[in-house]
């Protein structure tokens, strides 16, 4: 008997035996193959969605805040935490960026922690950063930056409520989504007073590291070469949803704030007249429901401030700055050229690094310091200007520092607890294994100026001990770990 005969006659059997046997074997082979076809299609189509919301935090809305700021400080202009969440099926990411002057690391720690337990965003995962506006708050006590009795206060604890909100509208506005991105070049974009002058040389020979660490990196930041006074580049990323309706637009900009000459902050910052221009530009979908969200995250810093070249309306004294609305047209005119993706890789790295803090021992009391710094007296210690002792004793000798990477596609990304000089942003550029990247400052802690051992040597006013925080080479050493990071990310390790 062949093979062939022999089946069928097994057929025959169990078929004769029971008639559904055969039914029920067949209808299971046609369903594992249909699951397998499914499975096999979900992987090879690999879909990412997106979600932006917008949270207004007015500052004259909160509980009475620690610093005490009266109403006549408050600002009118509204002030907000902005949230864009990006979920590729494999990594899940929240850029949060808060109108803050500044917001300590244990602040943005526990509203990390809050909204992991909240959502199935990991801790690691969430980036929060300050745009540093004049017209808000430092939402800690300086220069400790630490919580002294552990516990949050009244106005700390609703700040870290309205960023968790922001957060979980994010997430519930989540859909499909593409992506883009895009980095503009523009001379006209870091004009300033002073165009000519050139930043000095950055000596580089001053290369030490903490003690018991070396870096590790093949392309150790080297800042002999620098002479620009800033980033000319405005990058950002755009978001849309499948059926081409805006989702959101997160700039980077490195530049100051803008005022007009009477020195009144437009529009809270650059920032915010940026994506009020931007608002007004992109293309409009009416019957659209979910908001269209523009988010402006502060880049590294420059040397001067912004030309001044603002002009007043005929009504309401409202002003205008031809800077901004460069920037907000050069931006609209790209996004409609860009080629959006379905897809990318999405990779994240957060490593704490160890830093020596400036010594306070060794000034005997804050009037060794005030004939170089008038504002050293009120900023060590409000209570007490006449010695600085107790800070003297609560402050560390030495603190751990979070450092965010963040890739998308080839787009690179440092998140950095400091307001990072332009000396500094570029180099990571020019050293990072990725060939496209932007630096984002005040991200997940506020410990002030991230000064250059140049500037430290030419004894510039931000290297002063109550606008620095750290030892000398701290921007060399915090350089040359994130592009550690960088490096790890691309091998894919994390």
């Amino acid at each position: 008997m062949t093979l062939i005969n022999k089946k069928e006659k097994d057929m025959k059997t169990i078929k004769q035996k029971n008639p559904w046997t055969i039914i029920c074997f067949l209808a299971s082979v046609i369903l594992l193959s249909i699951t397998a076809c499914n499975q096999k299609e979900t992987k090879n189509h690999q879909m990412l969605k997106a979600g932006a919301s917008i949270v207004e935090i007015n500052q004259n809305e909160t509980p009475a805040s620690k610093s005490g700021t009266s109403s006549e400080n408050v600002s009118n202009e509204p002030l907000y935490a902005k949230t864009l969440i990006l979920d590729n099926g494999e990594e899940r990411i929240a850029f949060v960026v808060v109108d803050s002057r500044g917001l300590a690391t244990f602040i943005t720690d526990a509203a990390k922690e809050k909204i992991s337990q909240e959502t199935d965003i990991l801790p690691t995962n969430i980036m929060i950063s300050a745009t540093n506006t004049r017209t808000a708050e430092i939402v800690h006590d300086e220069p400790l930056n630490f919580s002294e009795s552990g516990d949050l206060n009244e106005y700390q604890k609703w700040l870290i409520d309205k960023i968790s909100e922001s957060v979980h509208q994010a997430d519930e506005n989540l859909e499909p989504a593409q992506i883009a991105w895009e980095s503009i070049e523009g001379s006209d974009y870091t004009s300033s007073k002073t165009s000519k002058k050139q930043i000095d040389s950055i000596d580089s020979t001053v290369n030490s590291y903490p003690e018991g660490e070396e870096s590790s990196s093949e392309n150790s930041i080297d800042l002999s070469k620098s002479k620009k006074s800033a980033d000319s580049n405005f990058s950002f990323i755009a978001v849309r949803s499948v059926s081409g309706d805006p989702i959101c637009i997160l700039g980077n900009y490195s530049s100051y704030s803008i005022s007009n000459e009477k020195e009144k902050d437009l529009s809270v910052s650059s920032y915010g007249e940026i994506n009020r221009q931007l608002e007004e530009l992109m293309p409009a979908v009416s019957k659209k429901t979910k908001p269209f969200v523009t988010i402006m995250t502060k880049g590294t810093s420059t040397g001067v401030a912004p030309i001044d070249s603002t002009e007043q309306g005929a009504e309401n004294n409202e002003s205008t700055n031809p800077l901004t609305e460069s920037i907000a047209n050069d931006v609209a005119a790209h996004y409609q050229s860009l080629t959006f993706k379905d897809w990318l890789p999405i990779k994240i790295s957060t490593k704490n690094i160890t830093l020596k803090l400036h010594n306070f021992d060794a000034v005997e009391d804050t009037s060794e310091i005030a004939e170089n710094d008038t504002s050293m007296s009120d900023t060590l210690n409000k209570e007490d200007n006449s010695s600085k002792s107790k800070v003297a004793k609560e402050y560390p000798k030495e603190s751990d520092f979070p450092l965010q990477t963040i890739v998308i596609g080839d787009l690179a990304i440092a998140a950095i607890p400091f307001e990072v000089f332009a000396e500094t942003g570029l180099k990571i550029k020019e050293a990072n294994v990725f060939p496209h990247s932007f630096t984002i400052a005040f991200a997940n802690g506020n410990w002030g100026y991230l000064p250059t051992s140049q500037q430290y040597e030419d004894e510039e006013n931000n290297t002063w001990i109550s606008e620095s925080n750290v030892q000398k080479n701290a921007s060399e050493f915090v350089s040359d770990q994130l592009l550690d990071q960088f490096s790890a990310l691309r091998a894919n390790k994390k």
